[in-house]
């Protein structure tokens, strides 16, 4: 039995927020590989709008729109666009701060592909 709860093309407004100044797209894939945990895997499809340039609306749309309780959700920014350009796949965690339910600041930090593909039990 599969723990991927989500796996599809997902769309925000990106930059300019409401205004839709530059709608963007990624890859949300939401798994649950226990019932205290969740992880959420965005996947970059635009080299020149990268999720992680719009992490903190990103993150509460999803969170908002899935109920999905932050105090047990894992954030990851995968960057598969980039291995073409750079040779590398940079993969994240995100962190985030965040007071009366807002998000204040997100911070990061470099994980394996292996540490990740442990988490969800799933190729990335």
């Amino acid at each position: 039995m599969s723990n991927r709860l989500v796996d599809r093309n997902y769309r925000w407004d990106g930059f300019g927020g409401v205004y839709s100044i530059h709608p963007s797209q990624c890859r949300l894939r939401i798994y649950q590989p226990h019932p205290e945990q969740t992880v959420v895997v965005f996947s970059s499809l635009d080299p020149l709008n990268p999720v992680k340039d719009c992490i903190e609306p990103l993150i509460e749309k999803v969170l908002a729109e899935f109920t999905l309780d932050p105090s047990i959700t894992s954030w990851v920014n995968h960057l598969p666009v980039y291995s073409e350009l750079r040779g590398t796949v940079e993969i994240e965690q995100a962190f985030i701060h965040s007071y009366r339910n807002r998000i204040t600041r997100v911070t990061w930090q470099e994980v394996d592909r292996e540490q990740v593909e442990g988490w969800i039990s799933d190729y990335l």
